[in-house]
C-alpha cells in the first residue's frame, strides 16, 4: 500500500511528460509542414511580397 501510491504518481508522471513530448512533436511537425508550404508558394510565385 505504501509502494502504491509513488507508483502511481511515478507513472502519472511519465504519462504527462509523453503526453507532452508528443503535442511537442506534433506542434514542430505542424511548424514544418506550415514552412514548406510557405517556401513552396512564395517559390511558385503566389505570396510573394
Amino acid at each position: 500500500m505504501i509502494l502504491a501510491s509513488p507508483k502511481k504518481i511515478l507513472y502519472s508522471h511519465i504519462y504527462t511528460k509523453n503526453t507532452l513530448s508528443v503535442q511537442m512533436q506534433a506542434l514542430v511537425g505542424l511548424a514544418v509542414d506550415t514552412a514548406a508550404l510557405v517556401v513552396s508558394l512564395k517559390s511558385t510565385g503566389f505570396g510573394a511580397p
